[in-house]
């Protein structure tokens, strides 16, 4: 990820609620809340829990974290101009490459915190505890540390030009190759300082107040509290003043017997060289926990990752079979509705032939009727037996329009089921045979 980026860029900023509930659902899955590249500007997250978040690239400048737990959060390349960071806990943090020029940082904790090439310019760090903090490469300008803890913190290389170290704990920490022009510092609980190869001049020509080759300045020793010796850097335009031995070895360096004897740093001791072990071994156990912590998360997204996709892979199959289901059920309905349509025409045409048929036998009883009426008197044995038939006639005519009528019934409810309409059909076939009987009984008379 390059640096253009993560430059600010307008948008609208991702509120608190939805912070924190992201924040929230990563915990519960036992993950690392993932935050990266984030637009927060002007966010208000005061006293909120954001340890361990990675927040790589976030845009937090304006915004309120003061007292919010960021302990072994992921800062790096963050743009962090002036962001309240009052009392905040960055213990173990990484801030490599982050902007925090202008931010308020008084009273946090920043312990072990590893700020490598981080810019603090104009910072306000007062009160504020870094022991064993990581500041290599740092630009500390203007920065305010009034009774900051800086012991064992690494400040190889960093830019503390015109910072305020007043009453700041600088005890075994590394100023080798540090820039120290214009900086107010004074010694804290008459501790040594490491000054080994501390740049005390100031190498850039760019500077308008100074010439192209300016003159080393000189340390100058304050004698007004001979418990707590103070140390300045005079500005290389003011005269050198005396300074006596005596100063010197309250400053705790070692002068030779020889006045132009180089000055040599005092050397750590076995004490030193115990808490700078025991800090390694500390490092160590909790580079390993983090291997260990990440290995099992590691695991543990790759077990819900398999198991996300068994889920996936059973799902699919479900809606396939219901895909498949739902294709038989549609041919199923299509052919009982060619079905019914068929069924349907049939018993039009049946009743069609019933009624043709009905029709017929009327009209040749009602021709019957007419004959017997114009038969002579002495033909009336003749005529007795005509009417008998005729009797048995009607009552078989009754049968066939009763028979007829529950097969229709028959029929309307048997709409769609196969097996009755066979039934039905059977009994069609024995009503024709009935209606031909009686048209052959007909004809005979």
């Amino acid at each position: 990820m390059s640096q253009s980026d993560l430059a600010p860029h307008k948008g609208p900023a991702t509120s608190p609620s939805q912070v924190l509930k992201l924040i929230k659902e990563a915990r519960a899955s036992r993950s690392v809340p993932n935050l990266i590249g984030m637009y927060l500007i002007g966010i208000d997250l005061r006293g909120a829990d954001l340890a361990e978040v990675n927040l790589v690239g976030a845009k937090l400048s304006g915004g309120r974290l003061a007292g919010a737990d960021l302990h072994n959060a992921n800062l790096s390349r963050c743009f962090m101009m002036k962001l309240d960071l009052v009392k905040a806990n960055l213990n173990g943090s990484n801030l490599g490459g982050s902007n925090l020029s202008g931010a308020d940082m008084s009273g946090a904790f920043l312990v072990r915190a590893y700020m490598i090439k981080a810019d603090l310019s104009d910072a306000r760090l007062d009160g504020a505890d870094m022991s064993g903090a990581i500041l290599t490469g740092a630009i500390l300008t203007g920065a305010r540390l009034n009774r900051a803890r800086l012991k064992w913190a690494d400040l190889r290389d960093a830019d503390l030009r015109r910072a305020d170290l007043t009453e700041a704990d600088l005890s075994e920490a590394n100023l080798g190759g540090t820039r120290l022009l214009r900086s107010q510092l004074s010694q804290f609980d008459n501790r040594p300082l490491d000054l080994s190869r501390a740049l005390i001049t100031d190498d850039l020509p760019s500077d308008p107040a100074l010439p192209n080759n300016p003159p080393a300045p000189v340390v100058s020793v304050n004698q007004e509290s001979t418990t707590r010796p103070a140390m300045r850097i005079l500005n290389p335009q003011e005269p050198p003043p005396e300074v006596s031995q005596e100063a010197l070895l309250q400053a705790n360096f070692l002068i030779g017997s020889q006045p132009d004897q180089t000055l040599q740093p005092a050397q750590p001791s076995l004490e030193q060289l115990a808490d700078l072990l025991e800090q390694l071994e500390h490092s160590r156990q909790r580079v390993k926990e983090l291997e260990e912590l990440s290995a099992r998360r590691v695991r543990d997204q790759a077990a819900r990752m398999e198991h996300l996709a068994r889920d996936r892979d059973t799902k699919i199959e479900e809606v396939q079979q219901l895909q498949t289901q739902n294709s038989a059920l549609s041919e199923r309905v299509a052919a009982l509705e060619n079905e019914r349509e068929h069924l349907t025409e049939r018993v039009k045409a049946l009743e069609r032939l019933l009624a043709k048929k009905e029709e017929a036998q009327f009209t040749t009883l009602a021709v019957q009727v007419q004959e017997l009426q114009s038969t002579p008197a002495n033909g009336s044995s003749r005529r007795k037996g005509r009417e008998q038939r005729h009797i048995a006639i009607e009552a078989k005519l009754n049968d066939a329009n009763e028979m007829l009528d529950d097969l229709e019934s028959q029929v309307m409810i048997a709409l769609g089921d196969p097996v009755r309409m066979r039934g039905l059909n059977t009994q069609i076939e024995q009503v024709k045979r009935f209606i031909r009987g009686l048209e052959t009984e007909l004809d005979e008379n």
